[in-house]
C-alpha cells in the first residue's frame, strides 16, 4: 500500500518532517522524482549556480541541448530575465537570489513530489511562490505546516498514489 497522494496541495501538520521524509522515501522507492524547497536545499559550493543547474539536469536527463532552452523558458516564466546570480557561486549570493535559484531548479526538474517549507515560501513572496506552485501543476505538493483551506490535511490512511507522469519532461 502506497502512502502517496494524488497531485495537488497537501499540508502535513503535526510531525511534518517525519511524514515528509517517509513520503519522499516512498516516492523515490516508486521511481518518482522528488524535490524540496527549503533553506537547506543547497548547491555545490565549487560550482556556479548555472553549473549546478546543468549538473543536476544532465544527471537526470543526459540532454544538455534541451537544458538551455528549458532554462530560458523557466526564467521567462518566473520573470527573472537573465539573472546575474547564474554565474556566481552559492556562497557569494544572498538569501533572495539563492531562493530564486532553488525555485528555478525545481521548475527545471519538474518533480512528481515536492516538499515545501512555509518559511521559504514566505521569503519567496506571493508572486514567486504563486509562479512556483503554478509551474508545478500536476505534482504532489506537501507543505510542512498545518492545514488551511488552500492546503487540506494529508492523512496516512488515504492509500492514494501519485500518478506517474505520461512522459518524463526530462526525457
Amino acid at each position: 500500500m502506497s502512502l502517496l497522494l494524488p497531485a495537488g496541495r497537501w499540508a502535513l501538520g503535526a510531525d511534518a518532517q517525519e511524514q515528509a521524509e517517509q513520503l519522499v522515501a516512498q516516492a523515490q522507492h516508486e521511481g518518482l522524482r522528488t524535490g524540496w524547497l527549503s533553506s537547506s536545499a543547497g548547491f555545490l559550493s565549487n560550482l556556479t549556480i548555472l553549473e549546478n543547474l546543468r549538473l543536476v539536469y544532465d544527471w537526470l536527463s543526459g540532454d544538455g541541448v534541451q537544458f538551455e532552452s528549458l532554462l530560458r523558458a523557466v526564467l521567462a516564466e518566473l520573470r527573472l530575465g537573465e539573472p546575474e546570480w547564474l554565474t556566481e557561486r552559492p556562497a557569494r549570493l544572498g538569501t533572495r537570489p539563492l531562493l530564486q535559484a532553488r525555485v528555478v531548479r525545481l521548475l527545471l526538474l519538474r518533480p512528481a513530489l515536492v516538499v515545501l517549507d512555509p518559511a521559504s515560501l514566505a521569503k519567496a513572496g506571493p508572486a514567486l511562490a504563486d509562479q512556483l506552485i503554478a509551474g508545478l501543476d500536476g505534482a504532489c505538493l506537501l507543505l510542512l505546516a498545518d492545514s488551511s483551506p488552500e492546503w487540506p490535511a494529508w492523512s496516512p490512511d488515504s492509500g492514494a498514489t501519485v500518478p506517474r507522469p505520461a512522459k518524463d519532461p526530462l526525457e
